[in-house]
């Protein structure tokens, strides 16, 4: 399975998951370090949200080797997600795209991200149902924090990261394995829209 970290958090979630083997990981953000043959992708910083879609550098030859099952992992409230669209559009002819979404606690996000944060909210959810992409997975902060429990501030971003990746892993381990006996059917077509549990 391909893993494409965009931003800042997806790019922690997709290096969280690059232990384990199954995953090959490419990462898309603003100021990274390293080669794009070892799948590091630095994608230049703008000042405007609109200009990550309308400037959005070619990332075809960086993902030319996507291909199956693929996942984006990003975070709405970076304006680095409105460049989404454009890298979906790059691979989704040869690949099977989802989308790992992560809704940011809005309190403490200034009006531009709050307003980012909700227009990705609602486009990623347009493109599952539209079947732009296979399934869009719906994350919330406020519920994830909660699953965590009380930790210090300076390790809550750690803990959110390691949190969230450990459930996407074992939730991908498990729709893979076979169940010695099992009562649940197929979801239907048009059930897009999910969400990771415990």
């Amino acid at each position: 399975m391909n893993l494409i970290g965009l931003g800042k958090l997806g790019c922690e979630v997709a290096t969280a998951l690059k232990q384990h083997p199954q995953y090959k990981v490419y990462q898309i953000g603003i100021g990274l370090q390293g080669l794009k043959k070892d799948g590091y992708f630095n994608f230049p910083e703008f000042k405007k949200p609109e200009d990550y879609e309308a400037k959005c550098p070619s990332v075809k030859n960086f993902l030319k080797s996507v291909s199956g099952d693929t996942v984006l992992i990003v975070s709405g409230a970076e304006l680095i997600s409105a460049a989404s669209l454009r890298i979906i559009e790059t691979i989704k002819a040869k690949a099977k795209v989802s989308i790992l979404y992560y809704k940011e606690d809005a309190s403490p996000l200034d009006k531009t991200r709050k307003y980012m944060d909700k227009i990705a909210f609602s486009v990623f959810q347009e493109y599952a149902r539209s079947g732009a992409c296979n399934r869009a997975y719906l994350v919330s902060q406020k519920a994830l924090s909660s699953l965590i429990g009380d930790v210090p501030v300076l390790e809550f971003r750690m803990k959110t990261i390691s949190t969230l990746a450990s459930m996407f892993h074992m939730i991908n381990v498990l729709q893979r394995d076979e169940p010695v006996y099992h009562n649940y059917s197929d979801p239907l077509e048009v059930a897009r829209i999910a969400t990771l549990g415990v």
